[in-house]
C-alpha cells in the first residue's frame, strides 16, 4: 500500500478492551514503512503462525502487558478459523488471550490436568460435530473431537470480530514481533517460568471447579430424576400404608378419647385440692397410656415405611413430603 505524507496525520482510534480499559490504535505513517496486514506475503503468516502457537502460553502469561499496548493487542493471527468460515484477516492476538481468559470452553483440560488452548475448530454444521484444533503449553498442536460446532465457532467469530474494524485501520506488530519485543523487556526480574506456571495452575483451578461445579450439577439432576423414579414405583404402597394408617387411626379412636376424657375428668376432680401425690398416681399412667397409644400408632408406621422406602433417612417429616408427591403423582 502506498500512502502519501499526509495520511499520516490520521488520529488514533480508541477502542476498548472486555474488561474496559481503553486503548488507542496506532494509525498506518507511511514513512516508518508500517506495513497492513492485508499485504503479509505468506511467509510472514507461517512465521507469525508458528510463533503464535509455539509461544500462545508465554503470550498468555504476558497478557497484562499485552493488553496495554495496541500494537501487541492488535497483532494479526493468520488462523483460517472453521476452514475459512470466519475470515481470518484481522483475527487478533489480543482477542485470543481474552477468549482464553474469559470463555471457559476455549481452554481444555484433561484428566491428568494438562491444558490446551482452543484456536480453531472446524465441523459439520447439520450435525454438529465438531473437531477442535488445540496447542499445549509445550507449543504442539492436537485435536479433540466434541460437539457443539456452533457454539465454538461462534465463540471464536466473537474473539475474531470485536477488533475487525479497530484492526483494519491500524498498525500492529507481526506475532514475532510480540515476541521479540516481550522477550527483550525481560530482564530476569519478571521471573517468566514462574508466572506461566501460576497462570496455569490458575488456569487449572478454573476449570477444574468449572468442571466439579457441571458434575454437581448432572449428580444433582440424576438424584432428581432417581427419586422422581423410586416415587413412581412406591407410589401405590406409599398411600395404601397410609390409609391404612388412617383407618387404624379411626379404629383407636375411641379409646384414645376415653384415655384423654378420663385424663380431663381427673384434672377436673383434683383441681383446688392439695392432695398432688394422689393425684399424679392415677393420671400418670393415664396420660402414659395415652402417649404410648399414639407412639406405637406413629412408630408401626414409620417402621412400616421405611420396609417400602429404605432409602436415606426418615424422619416425620421426610415421610410427611413423600406422601404429598406421591398424592400428587
Amino acid at each position: 500500500m502506498n500512502f502519501s505524507h499526509s495520511s499520516s496525520q490520521v488520529m488514533p482510534t480508541r477502542f476498548k478492551l472486555r474488561d474496559g480499559r481503553t486503548l488507542y490504535t496506532t494509525p498506518y505513517v507511511s514513512d516508518k514503512g508500517y506495513v497492513d496486514g492485508k499485504d503479509s506475503n505468506r511467509k510472514q503468516s507461517r512465521e507469525d503462525m508458528d510463533y503464535f502457537l509455539k509461544y500462545a502460553f508465554f503470550f498468555f502469561a504476558n497478557r497484562e502487558r499485552i493488553y496495554s499496548d495496541s500494537r501487541l493487542f492488535l497483532s494479526r493471527v493468520p488462523v483460517s478459523i472453521g476452514l475459512g468460515c470466519i475470515d481470518d484477516h484481522n483475527t487478533t492476538l489480543g482477542g485470543y488471550l481474552e477468549m482464553w481468559e474469559h470463555f471457559q470452553q476455549s481452554v481444555t483440560c484433561d484428566n491428568d490436568g494438562n491444558i490446551a488452548f482452543l484456536f480453531d475448530a472446524v465441523g459439520s454444521p447439520l450435525s454438529g460435530s465438531c473437531v477442535l484444533s488445540v496447542v499445549n503449553e509445550d507449543g504442539k498442536r492436537s485435536i479433540i473431537r466434541t460437539g457443539h460446532l456452533t457454539q465454538y465457532l461462534k465463540m471464536l467469530g466473537n474473539a475474531h470480530n470485536r477488533y475487525m474494524k479497530v484492526r483494519a485501520s491500524s498498525w500492529a506488530y507481526s506475532v514475532k514481533q510480540v515476541y521479540d519485543i516481550l522477550k527483550a523487556e525481560d530482564d530476569g526480574d519478571k521471573h517468566y517460568e514462574q508466572s506461566l506456571r501460576t497462570n496455569t495452575l490458575q488456569l487449572q483451578v478454573r476449570l477444574l471447579a468449572k468442571r466439579q461445579e457441571q458434575m454437581a450439577k448432572e449428580n444433582a439432576e440424576l438424584k432428581k430424576e432417581l427419586h422422581d423414579t423410586r416415587l413412581q414405583l412406591k407410589k401405590d404402597e406409599i398411600i395404601a400404608l397410609t390409609n391404612s394408617k388412617m383407618e387404624y387411626e379411626d379404629l383407636m379412636k375411641d379409646e384414645l378419647e376415653d384415655l384423654h376424657k378420663k385424663c380431663h375428668a381427673l384434672k377436673q376432680e383434683y383441681a383446688g385440692r392439695h392432695a398432688t401425690k394422689e393425684f399424679q398416681q392415677i393420671y400418670v399412667p393415664l396420660k402414659q397410656q395415652e402417649r404410648e397409644l399414639r407412639k406405637n400408632i406413629e412408630d408401626e408406621y414409620l417402621a412400616g415405611f421405611r420396609k417400602i422406602w429404605p432409602w436415606g433417612h426418615l424422619t416425620r417429616a421426610a415421610v410427611e413430603e413423600l406422601v404429598e408427591e406421591a398424592k400428587s403423582l
